[in-house]
């Protein structure tokens, strides 16, 4: 097995409240915070995992889904290796969001390789007023061709399993081709939380 990690990003897209940080801090650190502040800009996190014999560094990027801070957001969706458009399973017109994550941040960075990604978090919450939330997700995805995850970062529900299929997922599309290494020092507090629904390859 390697020493020199292969660096992936995934960048993380959303509305305010979807529980990008929670899903983050979820993974990262198997914690969970109800009264996690929104970010601001973007905060990045990393955790490293042996897949493939291989040493593979996750830089994840938590994006601000506040519109003044659109700008700096842009910025660190350049040359993401995935993109994760998160959705809560109670969200009003999701389909609306999706589309507007994609024609912002995805379509002007998105290289052939590029793998996108929808989230339905809060699961936990799922009641019978939000099956029209998540039926309209479904079919946006599936019209889409994006792969969907069921998750949530309270729980823990299919978090751990949804960014070991992304890794997977990366991983064979890039073929294990090495990342540039990046140079940050921050510190990763908590991850999310994620399940898959259907999808042709996960």
């Amino acid at each position: 097995m390697s020493n020199d990690p292969k660096n992936i990003k995934i960048v993380l897209l959303g509305e305010t409240g979807c529980g990008k940080t929670s899903l983050i801090n979820r993974f990262v650190h198997n914690t969970f915070d109800p009264y996690q502040e929104s970010t601001i800009g973007a905060n990045y996190y990393s955790k490293t995992l042996n897949s493939h014999n291989t040493v593979l560094k996750l830089n994840l990027w938590d994006t601000t889904g506040k519109e003044k801070y659109e700008g700096i957001a842009s910025l660190y969706a350049k040359q993401a290796d995935a993109f994760l458009i998160v959705c809560q399973c109670n969200q009003g017109s999701p389909s609306s969001t999706i589309t507007k994550y994609i024609d912002k941040y995805i379509k002007e960075n998105q290289r052939k390789d590029t793998q996108v990604f929808i989230v339905i978090n809060k699961i936990d919450m799922r009641t019978e007023s939000s099956s029209f939330s998540i039926s309209e997700i479904e079919k946006t995805a599936d019209e889409l061709q994006y792969s969907i995850f069921k998750v949530s970062a309270k729980d823990g529900t299919m978090v751990n399993e949804m960014f070991e299929k992304i890794n997977d997922r990366i991983y064979k599309s890039s073929e294990g081709t090495a990342k540039t290494s990046i140079n940050l020092k921050t510190s990763a507090k908590m991850l999310p939380l994620y399940e898959r629904k259907k999808s042709s390859c996960c």
